[in-house]
């Protein structure tokens, strides 16, 4: 029980009277004791009790029809308690996916095509009148190389064909290229609410 000695009750006529104990149900005030200026004592329902302008309290009938009555009766209500059935989401197990990034070397083939000049020196030794144009062949070009030669009369003479002709040649060439894949890491935890979880145990011990 609390007493609050600075409140007072007003009746209808003015008559003041002062509180001097509340009686306390089930954590609030359900009952209010005041006391009378001939010392007279009465126990009121709060609900009788109406906030007044002064800062006190108020009530509507007068203290005079109050005061015989010594107190009044109270009105108790009757709690039951009932039970309710609801259903709510537990998380059985956690799972913890870490991707992480690993490199690793593959070797790849390329193949790569190079050219080169092949030049092939053909004796011919014919006498033209003259020079010969040059000519293809398939992939070859035929440049004919002349010479002038001392006889009895000047007359050309082709002395060689320079068959030139494109080879084209393959061959590997092999490098180390690093490449990249993600690699799945996936840990279980079984019943992460459960306190006596091992693996929630083993975290605490370990601090992490």
């Amino acid at each position: 029980m609390a007493t609050r000695r600075d409140s007072t009750v007003v009746d209808p006529d003015g008559v003041r009277a002062r509180i001097r104990e509340f009686i306390v149900d089930d954590s609030r005030a359900s009952a209010v004791i005041v006391e009378l200026a001939g010392g007279a004592r009465i126990t009121l329902p709060t609900e009788l009790l109406h906030h007044h302008a002064d800062g006190g309290y108020a009530i509507e009938a007068p203290w005079k029809s109050l005061a015989g009555a010594g107190s009044l009766e109270l009105e108790v209500p009757v709690i039951a308690e009932i039970v309710t059935v609801g259903v709510r989401s537990v998380p059985r197990e956690r799972l913890h996916v870490r991707r992480r990034v690993v490199t690793e070397q593959q070797i790849v083939e390329t193949p790569i095509w190079t050219e080169r000049i092949q030049v092939d020196h053909v004796p011919i030794g014919t006498f033209v009148e003259r020079a010969p144009a040059a000519r293809q062949e398939g992939d070859t070009l035929i440049i004919p190389c002349v010479e002038e030669v001392a006889v009895v009369e000047k007359r050309l003479r082709v002395r060689e064909e320079l068959r030139i002709r494109v080879v084209r040649e393959q061959r590997i060439d092999r490098q180390s290229v690093p490449v990249r894949r993600f690699e799945i890491e996936i840990e279980r935890e079984h019943n992460p609410t459960n306190p006596t979880n091992p693996r929630n145990s083993k975290r605490a011990g370990g601090g992490s």
